[in-house]
């Protein structure tokens, strides 16, 4: 994704929510099935698995928001300064993706993009996150 332009990693973005919304079918059928064979977990447990029509589009939404965060502002390889350090050399500091971030799902198939998003506030501000 760090070779792509802001205007390509923003397709890639709008299209999975175009594609979250037309597999809507397909994606509420698969998650039954996996409800359904997570017959051994408590029903509480089970009804946080449970995705629906609401859910997808609050995914969706997500997607088409952080599309839009990275078409008006776009943070990968950003100039932050620049300094002349010497006789033809300048010191230039730029904004580039480094690092892992883990996060454990625990029943909520949802969270994703909530998840991303926070991230991407984060690493926007300039934060770290230990």
């Amino acid at each position: 994704m760090l070779s792509l332009s802001s205007a390509q990693r923003a397709h890639i973005l709008e299209r999975l929510a175009e594609l979250v919304l037309s597999r809507e079918s397909d994606i509420l059928k698969a998650n039954m099935m996996d409800v359904n064979m997570a017959s051994s977990l408590s029903p509480a447990l089970r009804s946080r698995l449970v995705l629906t029509r609401e859910k997808l589009e609050t995914l969706a939404d997500g997607l088409k928001q952080l599309a839009a965060a990275v078409r008006s502002n776009d943070h990968v390889r950003r100039t932050v300064r620049k300094t002349l350090v010497g006789r033809d050399l300048v010191l230039t500091q730029q904004t580039v993706p480094i690092g892992v971030v883990m996060v454990i799902f625990e029943s909520r198939p949802d969270c994703l993009i909530q998840v991303y998003m926070c991230i991407c506030k984060l690493c926007r501000d300039g934060r770290v996150v230990y």
